[in-house]
């Protein structure tokens, strides 16, 4: 499992971002091509659908990996505060599934993020504390969002 959440860190590969070059590139001064946005959205998650797999893996009996939550929740609250400006006009062409509804409902949409970021928080303290209950509720709350907000917002 290390080896799948260490692949996810690394972003999709095979669109050549790494996380942290995401975030660095979108807290720049100026604001992605439509091009761009989709192609960082889709890296960063790529990385939360990878790491998701390890913690589903983990609710479902695997070993406790701490490390592997802990990194989770990092990715998660980097990735909630990343990708809202990482929806820009334009950019809800393929190969993006994001719905142009999103510009229409950006509050909602930004709060979403907003939510997800508490979540890997309650990642991160639930690893902290090796508390599998936590963990547990932490995982609840987190994969109800990521549910929640596809069926609002992906095509």
């Amino acid at each position: 499992m290390k080896k799948i959440f260490a692949a996810a860190l690394i972003a999709a590969s095979g669109l050549g971002f790494t996380a942290a070059q995401v975030v660095a590139e979108s807290h720049g001064a100026m604001a992605p091509t439509p091009a761009e946005a989709i192609a960082k959205r889709m890296a960063l998650m790529g990385s939360v659908g990878d790491q998701t797999k390890a913690l589903a893996g983990m609710m479902r009996g695997a070993p406790m990996d701490w490390s592997i939550v802990a990194n989770a929740g990092t990715n998660t609250q980097t990735v909630a505060e990343t990708m809202p400006a990482l929806f820009v006009e334009d950019s809800f062409v393929k190969p993006s599934t994001a719905s142009p509804v999103i510009e229409l409902e950006i509050e909602d949409f930004t709060a979403r993020f907003e939510k997800l970021g508490k979540d890997g928080k309650a990642l991160s303290d639930a690893a902290a504390n090796e508390s599998v209950e936590e963990f547990q509720a932490a995982f609840g709350a987190y994969i109800s969002n990521c549910k929640g907000c596809h069926q609002a917002y992906r095509i």
